[in-house]
């Protein structure tokens, strides 16, 4: 991120930056309807810092405004479960304008699971679309302490042209200690336990690390972020993964990488090949393009001609 003052190196301080210098930079690809066939529009990073806000000010609407004195070392953990679309992009950088932290849970964990992570994180609240509020319905007998809040339309957040700008002030060293977010252990050997990432993780271990492969030689170069920089790449990990928010929250912003976001009402649980294809057919392309898959579906396109292709 050479192009943003170091100061405002914290991801909604960078977001801000170059919607102001760099508004029509390109920042994702949305679906327009339901299907592959119905398309995708440019979300550029002016409509992105628009869409922040937008979710900013929705979570203050229904959390109550940020006080002026927020403590950053103990911000409020609000768990989210949703389909796999923009909403979770968005959560992450409206939580930390308006001094909380997102908690993305599986949604395949088990209500004890759930209730494990509630518990360790001191939720006072969760939200969900309505489809995905059935998640909740038995942690919640346990713990009915706790408020259930339900999610918007995600067209209420990307399409409100309308928002006023939501204020981020916080600098990189006044911040650099603070939870970006919270993400889970796999829960394979015991109950689920929350994983703070913190902003100090996200500026040396990932965004330096990547501009150190950049400078270096090519023989010396991090393979994924050559593949990633400048290339469209389809959302193709769950959102709740450390490798999902890398592909739709980091890396787009200091490699450049453009994530697809597909329209998930026709996306096939589990994914298949055969829809990898349907992707590079109707997807949007660029001068380079790339794909993340978990290896049984690269397996699957190294079958036939059209896959490797």
């Amino acid at each position: 991120m050479e192009d943003i003052p170091e100061q405002q190196h914290l991801l909604p301080a960078a977001v801000d930056y170059r919607a102001k210098h760099l508004p029509d930079k390109l920042y994702a690809a949305l679906p327009r309807g339901d299907r592959l066939e119905d398309g995708f529009f440019d979300l550029t990073y002016a409509a992105f810092a628009r869409a922040i806000d937008a979710t900013a000010w929705w979570l203050d609407s229904v959390l109550g405004t940020k006080p002026q004195e927020t403590k950053f070392e103990n911000l409020m953990t609000i768990p989210y479960v949703g389909p796999e679309d923009f909403r979770y992009v968005l959560f992450i950088y409206a939580a930390m304008k308006t001094g909380r932290k997102m908690m993305l849970p599986f949604a395949a964990n088990t209500s004890e699971g759930l209730v494990s992570l509630l518990e360790l994180s001191s939720s006072e609240v969760v939200l969900a679309t309505a489809c995905h509020k059935h998640i909740w319905t038995e942690p919640l007998k346990q713990k009915s302490e706790i408020r259930w809040i339900e999610v918007p339309d995600i067209d209420e957040f990307v399409h409100d042209r309308r928002v006023q700008p939501y204020k981020y002030e916080r600098t990189l060293d006044e911040g650099i200690d603070d939870t970006h977010l919270v993400l889970q252990t796999s829960g394979t050997t015991g109950q689920p336990r929350p994983i703070p990432v913190k902003n100090r993780f996200i500026k040396h271990y990932l965004q330096d690390d990547e501009a150190q492969s950049r400078r270096a030689s090519p023989s010396q170069r991090v393979a994924a972020y050559v593949l990633l920089t400048d290339a469209y790449c389809p959302a193709l990990l769950p959102l709740s993964w450390a490798a999902g928010i890398s592909m739709t929250v980091w890396h787009p912003l200091w490699t450049n990488q453009v994530p697809i976001m597909l329209p998930v009402k026709s996306v096939p649980r589990p994914l298949t090949a055969d829809y990898v294809k349907a992707i590079a057919k109707y997807g949007p392309r660029g001068q380079r393009n790339g794909l993340f898959l978990v290896p049984d579906i690269l397996r699957g396109l190294a079958r036939d001609n059209e896959g490797r292709e």
